[in-house]
């Protein structure tokens, strides 16, 4: 290795790139944390996941990580659950040695942290293409503070997409070098910390490996080979613990199983999609507001590859300077993939919904192909791209003018619009000065400080953006929503097992705060909920997927149906802790009745309240439940009619009503027809009277006692899951799956003991590959050490 490239890798440059990066980083979000009294909030999924779950991740670990979380929604296991969210990634390891006082702060400081570990491998990616190291440092920050990443602040994304850089400098070192081990061990963990984005990266990972071999920048020989193909298995494997009781999870999830296929496969349905792509390329990022093309998937797929001061104008330089060489091959693929649904999907294993988050991968690439154009500014002729920056600017500048004068949503957001083309204009200005008025002082040293003050500034443009368009003068409250002055609102019941909702999301984005309140709740923000949750949604015409947030006002017989006792909310008026007007509470459900008040939370209990486990006298075949017909038009009544059918009759497959017509009736006629109010508050009494009267969850399961009237079949409102095994007096006991996906158990007359014990799908096996893939690694790096050792003893 040559001195130059030396000094590129030496630790002081390392050790400057990542503190850089994060200071830029608190530096960026400093108007918001003043707000907020130090304790980052700016909406989105960063107020409803990364917020509560970060918290929820310290009292799973340090409760001994328990297999089923009761707290999550109706229940489900903890790995599948939570393993999307980067339950087992570096970041969340590292916040557990802190105390939880710490926490609220602590993912403030953690976001810093991956701010400079993505700037740190950008850093070290870069340095093998660049020839300064100053050179490397400027693409460390342009990838870190790059549109995509300041969009994806607010996703828990973030955590992986701060070690794709590590991963690929660790590629190409296995490649160029043949060093290996470092490859498997950054596989397998970004395969722990989220298993989407990972499979995103292996597909690009190969993708760069075939374009590389194809324009013979490597030679391919049986130790190259032999050395990838052990590698990539050994990583992907050692994730199975994690992987495959994800996988098995999802497997019948609506979302995760809605593919592209029934699709446009070549042309975009949503006609703003490419004109987003291209809009990304000359103006920053605008947070998910949707300025010039505003259909909702477009708002959150992060289809953004802007850089900061460079715009499109450095790789775009570099790629007509070197049209053969592998990376503006690699970039040419990568466009047509990000215009053509089919191709673009393949980076999320062929799924219908439109996402974009793979361009963090591209973004590297173009990251390193500016920092080679500056360092060959002098022969670079780029009045032209000026010109054309300018000239998009300017047509932007016109729609915005045009939609703000015609449509009155517009008109919110002038100072957004005047930021975002504001921000373009001094880019491309100042580049030009750069390159044409001041390049007789501009070395790769000065420039590297233009680009921090570029790369601070693009945060602190979109803080202030995102603070003035969602919380800017609410910062405080979404602060205090989050964490309502440490203090849990209290239901002052601790009588019975019982869910809560909480409305939140009526006044802000913090749906699953009640996960560090200690409450199991039912509306929980998750995109990967149990696909017999999704099921049983579907049963009811409804659709469930991240959110289980109710349709409409008077829903109420839903949350009769799973126990739900309590409504909390948090009601502005109320954060003195005066006492609520009637007027002040908004979509307050029926049976619903205010119990108390605490800190900024108000308490409403439901008086239609059934336990958990209860039977019935009567069924209804699935096939006797009312359609809602989908035509466009919303009936309440009807999908109420459906909903209060449940608390009289347990839905059943035509199999299980001839298994057990024998101590069940088929609902009358007369009976089906009364669904009024009245008539739902006696069905819940009914189901009470026949309710269990003990019901005691735990990390396992949970164990239930239940005097029968007669034999019957009792009700869980649990999701059915191949993980459950069911007993009843220590005798093994099927579990029926109803309602399309919850459980009952047969339990025969007489006082008997229910329990339910869980054990996670495909948790063990892939324990079990996980353990044989590490030990595999072992002693290949063992092996790699032998063998190194007596090359360099060869060597002399």
């Amino acid at each position: 290795m040559s001195q130059a490239a030396e000094n590129k890798y030496s630790p002081k440059k390392l050790i400057k790139t990542f503190v850089f990066a994060a200071i830029l980083f608190w530096v960026g979000i400093l108007p918001t944390l003043i707000l907020s009294g130090g304790r980052y909030v700016i909406g989105s999924d960063y107020n409803a996941q990364m917020i509560p779950f970060s918290m929820h991740y310290y009292e799973l670990f340090h409760n001994g990580m328990p297999e089923f979380d009761w707290k999550m929604d109706m229940g489900m296991g903890t790995v599948p659950g939570f393993s999307f969210y980067n339950l087992f990634g570096p970041y969340t390891l590292l916040s557990l040695i802190f105390p939880a006082a710490f926490m609220p702060y602590l993912i403030t400081l953690l976001n810093g942290i991956k701010f400079g570990v993505m700037a740190l491998g950008a850093h070290l990616y870069s340095a093998r293409y660049v020839k300064k190291a100053d050179t490397a440092f400027i693409c460390g920050m342009l990838y870190a503070f790059s549109g995509f990443m300041v969009t994806n602040l607010i996703f828990h994304f973030i955590d992986i997409i701060s070690l794709f850089p590590l991963v690929m400098f660790c590629f190409d070192r296995l490649l160029y070098e043949r060093r290996g081990v470092a490859f498997a061990i950054m596989l397998a963990v970004t395969g722990m910390t989220n298993y989407y984005t990972f499979f995103s990266i292996c597909v690009f990972l190969l993708l760069y490996f075939m374009v590389k071999l194809f324009c013979k920048e490597i030679k391919i020989d049986a130790k190259l080979f032999s050395m990838l193909a052990l590698e990539t298995l050994c990583g992907v494997l050692m994730t199975a613990v994690v992987l495959l009781p994800a996988v098995m999870s999802l497997k019948g999830n609506n979302r995760a199983g809605d593919l592209i296929f029934d699709h446009n496969l070549l042309a975009y349905e949503e006609s703003g999609t490419v004109l987003r792509i291209i809009q990304s390329l000359f103006l920053p990022p605008e947070q998910g507001c949707g300025l010039f093309f505003s259909q909702f998937e477009l708002n959150f797929s992060t289809c953004t590859l802007f850089i900061p001061l460079f715009g499109i104008i450095g790789a775009a330089s570099e790629f007509l300077h070197n049209r053969k060489s592998w990376y503006s091959r690699l970039m040419a693929i990568c466009a047509v993939i990000a215009v053509v649904p089919l191709l673009n999907s393949a980076f999320s294993a062929f799924n219908a919904h439109y996402y974009a988050r793979w361009f963090f991968m591209p973004i590297l690439i173009m990251v390193m192909m500016t920092g080679r154009y500056t360092e060959d500014f002098e022969n670079r002729e780029i009045k032209t791209g000026i010109k054309i920056w300018f000239g998009a600017v300017a047509m932007f500048i016109a729609y915005a003018v045009y939609l703000i004068l015609s449509t009155e949503t517009y008109k919110d957001y002038v100072s957004l619009y005047t930021g975002v083309l504001s921000y373009a204009l001094i880019c491309a200005g100042a580049l030009y000065v750069i390159r044409y008025r001041d390049n007789k002082r501009l070395n790769a040293k000065n420039l590297s400080r233009i680009v921090c003050g570029f790369c601070a500034g693009i945060l602190l443009f979109n803080t202030v953006s995102v603070s003035a368009t969602m919380l800017w003068e609410d910062a405080d409250m979404e602060s205090l929503i989050n964490y309502n002055d440490g203090i849990a609102p209290d239901t002052e019941d601790d009588s019975e097992f019982y869910r809560v909702i909480a409305d939140v999301t009526r006044l802000t984005e913090s749906t699953n705060v009640p996960l560090y309140w200690g409450y199991p709740q039912m509306e929980l923000f998750n995109s990967c909920v149990p696909a017999e949750t999704t099921d049983f949604y579907s049963k009811l015409d409804q659709v469930r997927e991240q959110g289980a947030v109710s349709k409409y006002d008077e829903q109420y017989s839903l949350y009769s149906l799973t126990s739900v006792k309590y409504d909390i909310l948090c009601n502005v008026p109320n954060q003195g802790g005066v006492e609520v007007e009637p007027e002040h509470v908004k979509m307050l459900r029926k049976g619903f009745e205010l119990k108390n008040v605490c800190g900024h939370y108000v308490i409403y209990e439901n008086t239609n309240f059934v336990p958990m486990g209860f039977a019935y006298d009567y069924y209804l075949p699935e096939t006797d439940f009312p359609d809602v017909v989908d035509d466009g038009t919303y009936d309440s009544d009807e999908i109420t009619r459906r909903e209060n059918l449940c608390m009289k009759a347990l839905m059943l497959t035509e199999e299980q009503i001839n298994k057990y017509s024998g101590i069940m009736q088929k609902l009358p006629d007369d009976l089906a027809g009364d669904t009024s109010y009245e008539t739902y508050v006696k069905d819940c009494q009914a189901r009470r009277e026949r309710a269990a009267y003990e019901f005691v969850p735990d990390e396992k399961g949970f164990t239930s006692k239940i005097n029968a009237v007669k034999d019957e079949l009792v009700f869980y409102s649990v999701p059915w899951n191949d993980g459950f095994t069911a007993y009843v007096d220590g005798n093994e006991t099927e579990i029926e799956k109803v309602f399309g996906g919850l459980c009952a158990v047969f339990v025969p007359k007489g006082d008997h003991t229910v329990r339910f014990d869980y054990s996670t799908p495909g948790l063990r096996t892939g324990m079990k590959i996980s353990i044989c893939a590490s030990s595999v690694l072992v002693v290949y790096t063992m092996c790699c050490i032998v063998f190194g050792v007596r090359r360099r003893k060869g060597k002399k």
